[in-house]
């Protein structure tokens, strides 16, 4: 199995364990679907903090990053609004890394230490808890057509933008952080998403799309995608490693699959919650 057809298959199973969030109107199911990705997730980010030689905690970060998904799925399920305490379970599993650091035999690195924690719980707890979010709103059944939307949004500009860089890129972005990544695959991404958004204009009905909301979403989901795959390389440059782990054949580890839909998880969820009528 080459490359190609390894990053396909890889790419295949994620996308299904995405989609099995999507169909499952079970809480549990869905709570289970999250926590697995974000527990994996944030085992790997924090190897990649301490394969760079930072002590950052990563249990602690895993920790919190579940008890974020928790707390927002159970606070779904009894129907309040889980977007307004977020900023508070985020702040106090900020304040434990401080907290936890003061109990640290060395202050070596303790500035590292605290700051590359509570990263790792923003990129992970955060930002993935905006795809359960999405989830739940304004309830499970119309949730899971805007998370369906969302995925496919992602998914058609990771597709865009691998192939017309594989055939026809030519131009590199920056060869620093990712030698691979081309101008032609960064606007072959910004024309999937709005491919994207058009197929959810004409066929998904419930989610309410305008055809201007299909180009103006399309465009940014676009471009953050884009934004979250540089994010992602520069990590991974910066600990000098190809891949986040050797989880998945071809891509690397969750955080591979994942760096896209992170940063555009929350844009997502902002523009349908207040925009989208």
């Amino acid at each position: 199995m080459n490359d190609l057809h390894k990053r396909l298959f890889s790419s295949a199973v994620l996308t299904l364990l995405l989609l099995s969030l999507i169909v499952f109107d079970v809480p549990l199911v869905i709570a289970l679907g999250a926590l697995a990705f974000v527990f994996l997730g944030s085992v790997e980010f924090y190897d990649l903090v301490q394969q760079k030689g930072l002590k950052a905690s990563k249990w602690y970060g895993t920790i919190s990053n579940i008890v974020i998904i928790v707390l927002v799925v159970v606070f779904a399920v009894k129907g309040k609004n889980s977007l307004s305490i977020l900023p508070w379970i985020f702040l106090l599993c900020a304040i434990g890394a401080f907290v936890r650091q003061l109990f640290v035999s060395t202050t070596n690195h303790a500035i590292f230490g605290i700051s590359t924690t509570i990263l790792g719980i923003f990129y992970m707890g955060y930002l993935f808890s905006f795809l359960v979010l999405l989830r739940f709103f304004p309830s499970m059944e119309q949730g899971k057509w805007y998370l369906l939307s969302a995925v496919m949004m992602i998914k058609f500009s990771d597709m865009f933008a691998f192939f017309a860089g594989s055939l026809f890129g030519r131009h590199k972005i920056n060869s620093t952080i990712s030698p691979n990544k081309s101008i032609e695959g960064l606007v072959a991404g910004v024309i999937g998403s709005i491919v994207g958004g058009l197929v959810v204009y004409f066929f998904i009905d419930a989610v309410n799309f305008r055809f201007i909301d299909a180009l103006v979403l399309g465009f940014i989901i676009g471009v953050m995608a884009e934004i979250g795959d540089f994010s992602e390389s520069l990590l991974k440059r910066d600990a000098e490693i190809k891949d986040s782990n050797r989880l998945l054949p071809g891509m690397g580890g969750i955080l591979d699959v994942l760096d896209s839909t992170l940063l555009c998880a929350p844009i997502f969820y902002f523009y349908v919650r207040y925009i989208i009528k």
